[in-house]
C-alpha cells in the first residue's frame, strides 16, 4: 500500500474508532463580520447541514451565495516540531480544508502559512490579514501562541478557528480565545460540549482526497505505524503479538 495513503487511512480509522459518548448541551455561538460572511457562503464538503447538541455537522457551512464580491483570505497556519515531520502528518487535515474552500461559491483567497516555530513569525504572517479574513490554526503544536495574538482577533477583526488534531478530554480552548474549533472527533466536540464558554463547534473530519491508485499485494506484509514507537509504552507487546509483524516510519 502506498504509505501516504495508508496514513490518510489510518487517520480515518483512527477519528472513527474513538467512542462516541453523548451529551444534551447547547453551545453559545460567537458572531463575528468573518462569520457571518462564511455562514453565507458555501459548504466545504457535504451540502446537507445537521445539528447534533448544537454542533455543525458534515459541512463547515452550507448556504447562500454570498452578497459581496470582495476577495477575503483564509489562512492555515500550524506550528512546527523540532524535528520538522508535523507538516507532513498534518497534510491531509491541510488538504482537506483547501479542497472545501476550492469548491465554495465565493471568492476566499486560500493561503497556506509555512509552519510557525516562534511567536514573531506567527505574529508576522496573522498580522497581515485584514477585518474579516480568518486564521484557522491547524493542530496540537504552538497552539499555546493563540492566546498572544488576540489584539488581531479583537482588535484586527479576524475570525479565529482552532482545528483540534488530538484525542482531548474538555475544551482546549473557549470563546475568549477561539471564535470556532473544529474538530475531526464526535468524542472532542461532546467533551467540549457542556462548557458554557464553549466556541462554536463544527464537526469537520478529513475527507477523501486524490491520491494514486493503490495495488494490494496477494500476501500483505506488516503492519505499518507512523509515529516514534519511543512515545508508544506498549509497542514491545503489540509486536510480539504480532509476530513481528509491525513497522514503524518516522523519518517523513
Amino acid at each position: 500500500m502506498d504509505r501516504h495513503i495508508a496514513f490518510r487511512f489510518l487517520l480515518l480509522i483512527g477519528s472513527a474508532a474513538i467512542c462516541r459518548s453523548r451529551q444534551n448541551e447547547t453551545l453559545r455561538s460567537r458572531s463575528t463580520d468573518a462569520q457571518a460572511h462564511m455562514d453565507s457562503a458555501g459548504a466545504t464538503s457535504q451540502v446537507t447541514r445537521r445539528l447534533r447538541h448544537g454542533v455543525q455537522q458534515g459541512s463547515m457551512i452550507a448556504g447562500s451565495q454570498p452578497q459581496q464580491s470582495t476577495k477575503r483570505t483564509i489562512l492555515i497556519m500550524q506550528g512546527e516540531r523540532f524535528d520538522g515531520h508535523l507538516e507532513y502528518m498534518y497534510e491531509p487535515a491541510v488538504s482537506t480544508l483547501r479542497e472545501g474552500f476550492d469548491h465554495m461559491p465565493t471568492p476566499w483567497q486560500v493561503e497556506v502559512a509555512k509552519p510557525a516555530k516562534t511567536l514573531q513569525e506567527a505574529r508576522d504572517r496573522a498580522s497581515a490579514l485584514a477585518r474579516g479574513d480568518v486564521m484557522i490554526w491547524l493542530g496540537d503544536d504552538k497552539k499555546a501562541l493563540l492566546p498572544s495574538l488576540q489584539e488581531i482577533r479583537v482588535d484586527g477583526g479576524v475570525l479565529f478557528v482552532y482545528y483540534q488534531s488530538e484525542p482531548v478530554q474538555e475544551c482546549v480552548f473557549t470563546a475568549d480565545v477561539v471564535d470556532e474549533l473544529w474538530d475531526y472527533s464526535w468524542h472532542n466536540l461532546d467533551a467540549c460540549a457542556s462548557n458554557s464558554n464553549a466556541p462554536r463547534l463544527r464537526y469537520v473530519p478529513p475527507g477523501a482526497l486524490r491520491a494514486k491508485v493503490t495495488e494490494h499485494l496477494p500476501h500483505p506484509g506488516s503492519m505499518l505505524f507512523f509515529g516514534n514507537p519511543a512515545y508508544r509504552p506498549c509497542w514491545s507487546e503489540v509486536e510480539k503479538d504480532m509476530n513481528g509483524m509491525l513497522e514503524a516510519e518516522y523519518s517523513v
